[in-house]
C-alpha cells in the first residue's frame, strides 16, 4: 500500500503531486504544520564546490531514505 501523507495533504489542501509553491510556502509559520515524523523542514543543503556538493547530495539522500523507510518503508 503506498504511503499517503494525509496530514500534509490536508495542510496543503491538495494532493502532494498537485501542490503549488505557494501552498508549500504557506506552511512556514503555520503552527499546525510543525515538524513531526511526517514533515521535516530544511532551509538549504550544502552546495558549491565539489566536496560540499557531494556532502549536500549525501544529506539529501539520507533524509529521503529516512522518510521512505519510516514505518517499514
Amino acid at each position: 500500500m503506498p504511503y499517503s501523507p494525509r496530514r500534509l495533504e490536508a495542510l496543503l489542501g491538495a494532493p502532494l503531486h498537485l501542490a503549488t509553491y505557494q501552498q508549500i510556502h504557506a506552511l512556514i509559520g503555520n503552527t499546525d504544520a510543525r515538524e513531526a515524523e511526517d514533515l521535516d523542514y530544511k532551509r538549504r543543503y550544502s552546495c558549491g564546490d565539489k566536496d560540499k556538493t557531494e556532502k549536500g547530495n549525501d544529506d539529501i539522500a539520507v533524509d529521503i531514505a529516512t522518510f521512505a523507510n519510516h514505518r517499514g518503508g
